[in-house]
């Protein structure tokens, strides 16, 4: 039985001392005012091992403490945890094949390449969509924001490399939606969280999760700082609920998400995917191209510095432009989360800065096990 209460480290061959290491990264960080504040919560074999909360949740319009109760805006996190997750669920229900034409979903995606378009292009990035959709901010309407997306050019054709497509999602989250005839928010729900336990996460919180929320950037239009409002533009345009951004969640959720993909999709009695389903969503799905992604994770190649030095080759992860991430690695079974509000109350750093945290505190993570027997015995592979 998964819980998120502290075990000792040493009762899964972790090292309190290396892992005490991580508090000195994140006050560092904190002095130079990289993020406001923090929640990191690690865990391995089944038990969480590290989970503590540093400074600041809102510093304006007045202070609060983080606490690890805190609700985050995941930001693109939605993408692997949501989109992709009830992506390959309809796939086990047999509502469709990932090799389906987008067309079949959203009839209007037609002509200029558009029509060549398939669930895998978008949940791999290669659909060749364009990668950004800031323009969608005075576009409230669901239906005007799904016009915009498809009449823009392919900026290449699918399938012949990754470009990193919010776009992408926008139209994954709304296939889902008429795939399903449900919305997606309710899908989640029905499919993910509750069936995991995952009470504190949703989109669009209500009161009593919104009272709990970091802050996140000062929005000028709205003359005040966000707090339990998506950060997103687009995802804020489409009403918070987006394939593409605007889920909310809190460490302790996210460490039952997590375990359930190292338990290859079972946790406290429930499954949720096939072990199948799982080694298929989170093994190298663009071989040959220009990174190394899987279906709806990213996985530790050239371009992802942030992974650290010392995660296996079949780890996974992804993080959040609102200063979150999730690192999971099926060989260690371990996995490290580290929720920051880095754009609160507003983005005074770049990423390079949370991206060499993210690094840091994965590397204290691995180097803490002291004991690989087990590790080395099941040949050091998944994928």
């Amino acid at each position: 039985m998964f819980s998120v209460e502290l075990s000792d480290p040493l009762t899964v061959g972790l090292d309190q001392n290396m892992l005490a290491e991580i508090d000195d990264i994140i006050n560092r960080a904190l002095d130079r005012k990289v993020f406001p504040g923090a929640v990191v919560l690690v865990g391995r074999r089944g038990r969480v091992v590290k989970f503590d909360s540093y400074g600041f949740s809102m510093e304006k319009p007045e202070i609060r403490q983080m606490k690890r109760s805190t609700v985050f805006d995941l930001a693109s996190l939605t993408k692997p945890i949501v989109t992709a997750s009830l992506a390959l669920r309809l796939v086990e229900q047999g509502t469709w094949s990932l090799s389906d034409p987008l067309s079949r979903f959203i009839p209007e995606c037609q002509g200029a390449m558009k029509d060549r378009v398939t669930l895998w292009h978008l949940l791999t990035h290669t659909s060749g969509l364009p990668d950004w959709c800031h323009y969608f901010a005075d576009h409230v309407d669901r239906e005007r924001i799904l016009a915009r997306i498809l009449t823009s050019e392919l900026v290449h054709a699918p399938g012949i490399r990754i470009t990193y497509s919010c776009p992408g999602y926008l139209l994954l989250g709304m296939a889902l939606e008429r795939a399903a005839d449900t919305s997606l928010d309710q899908l989640a729900k029905t499919l993910i969280f509750k069936p995991l336990g995952m009470e504190d996460t949703t989109f669009c919180p209500g009161p009593e999760l919104r009272r709990r929320a970091a802050a996140t950037e000062y929005h000028p239009a709205f003359k005040r700082v966000l707090v339990g409002e998506v950060h997103e533009g687009s995802a804020w345009a489409m009403g918070g609920i987006s394939g593409n951004a605007g889920l909310f969640s809190t460490a302790s959720d996210l460490a039952r998400f997590a375990q359930t993909l190292i338990n290859q999709g079972y946790l406290n009695g429930n499954r949720i995917f096939s072990p199948f389903t799982v080694k298929r969503m989170t093994c190298l799905a663009t071989q040959g191209l220009n990174e190394r992604r899987s279906l709806g994770w990213v996985l530790p190649g050239p371009t992802t510095s942030y992974v650290g030095d010392l995660m296996s080759s079949s780890s996974f992860g992804h993080n959040g432009f609102t200063g979150t991430s999730l690192w999971i690695d099926p060989i260690l079974e371990l996995f490290v989360l580290l929720l920051t509000n880095r754009v609160h109350p507003t983005q005074t750093r770049g990423v390079e800065e949370i991206d060499q945290i993210r690094a840091l505190i994965h590397n204290c993570s691995v180097a803490a096990i002291v004991n690989d027997e087990e590790i080395s015995a099941r040949g050091g592979k998944t994928c």
